[in-house]
């Protein structure tokens, strides 16, 4: 009996890739538009995005647990480390974000300061955010820049790694419960989505990526996408350099 797949197993994997690409651009539309409205700017804002990454992680703190151990079948505490590490950097993040909002005065030529000029500098977000998941720390190597990004003031969406199973799933299932998809969202897929993702104007983007590699970058080709541009020229948020 032959076991190659059937055509129509092929014509349902396609569609499902395209659903995917599909849903990543209108997530980005979605996060492109909300960050243009200045909302995230808000202290406020930022606060109540770690508050409700907490929140997910402690209510549902044994189903992560789990989720790891069924990922990778390490020592019990290896899993409870993986979320109890990342609660520990949404609260210490939700500690300095007011510090790090704060203008930081910068020096200037001596004519200037003897008339009394003063320079200061104002950390601006980036933007709209992409993290891409490594395959190799669910939760501490996802969430710990999605804490830094939403402190800093920047939407994200999270392209899971798909040889977690365990932990997508999860995290498909409780994102959306607790965010705002104009905040924080998650896609999953293959290099098709990754590649697909990477064609948009991302301002930002976290990647585990090879040696030399800058940040932003498709480790498969060491270029990255979209560079060069103004957004690349501004001030850095704290969170995000």
């Amino acid at each position: 009996m032959s076991s190659k797949p059937k055509a129509g197993e092929f014509q349902a994997a396609s569609a499902q890739l395209t659903s995917e690409e599909t849903r990543a651009q209108d997530l980005f539309n979605k996060q492109k538009a909300y960050f243009a409205s200045d909302a995230t700017k808000a202290y406020e804002w930022r606060v109540d995005q770690l508050n409700r990454l907490t929140r997910m992680l402690k209510e549902n703190f044994e189903r992560f647990a789990n989720a790891s151990c069924k990922d990778f079948k390490t020592a019990s505490q290896e899993n409870v480390f993986e979320v109890s590490a990342s609660i520990a950097t949404s609260e210490f993040a939700k500690s300095q974000v007011k510090e790090w909002m704060r203008p930081v005065e910068a020096p200037l030529p001596k004519f200037l300061a003897k008339s009394g000029h003063k320079g200061m500098v104002y950390r601006e977000p980036y933007g709209v955010t992409l993290i891409i998941c490594p395959f190799n720390g669910p939760l501490v190597l996802s969430l710990r820049p999605a804490v830094a990004a939403l402190s800093a003031g920047n939407p994200c969406i999270l392209k899971l790694s798909e040889a977690l199973l365990a932990t997508d799933k999860l995290l498909l299932e409780l994102i959306p419960k607790y965010f705002e998809q104009e905040a924080l969202s998650a896609v999953v897929g293959g290099r098709e989505v990754v590649t697909k993702l990477l064609e948009l104007p991302f301002d930002f983007i976290f990647s585990h990526r090879k040696r030399g590699c800058r940040k932003g970058c498709d480790a498969s080709s060491g270029r990255a996408p979209h560079s060069g541009s103004a957004r690349a020229r501004r001030t850095k948020s704290r969170d995000c350099g």
